[in-house]
């Protein structure tokens, strides 16, 4: 087999277990009581997220020996940023390292608006104490 075709094959392998950790995060989501569903997306991946939710987030998904976290979550940004006739949705990466814990990360702006919104809703319902 020629090296061209050992790369083809080894690219479809990575893409389908891309695919199943993005159908396991929407089942995880789903879990959690979020409806979720994996995205549909172009071959560029910027037409939707890789996982569509009714949370406020552009999800995208990694999965491998050892994605790039920056890279996972500059491609989101830039594809979140892209989406025309809405606000921007804030991006997250969610990446699982092979045996290891999956994480989400977010840019650190990103994730002081949702502490402080979650923070703003908690003290409307009289759940946080000064």
């Amino acid at each position: 087999m020629s090296q061209r075709g050992g790369n083809s094959q080894s690219h479809r392998r990575s893409r389908a277990k891309g695919q199943v950790w993005e159908r396991e995060v929407a089942r995880i989501l789903r879990k959690h009581g979020w409806q979720a569903k994996r995205g549909l997306q172009a071959r560029d991946g910027s037409d939707a997220p890789d996982v569509c939710c009714d949370l406020p987030l552009w999800i995208e998904c990694k999965a491998g020996r050892a994605p790039n976290v920056h890279e996972a979550l500059a491609q989101a940004m830039a594809a979140s940023g892209k989406v025309i006739g809405r606000t921007r949705l804030p991006p997250v990466a969610v990446v699982k390292a092979d045996r290891r814990e999956p994480i989400a990360c977010m840019y650190l702006d990103d994730f002081l608006r949702l502490v402080d919104a979650a923070v703003r809703l908690a003290n409307d319902a009289g759940e946080v104490k000064p």
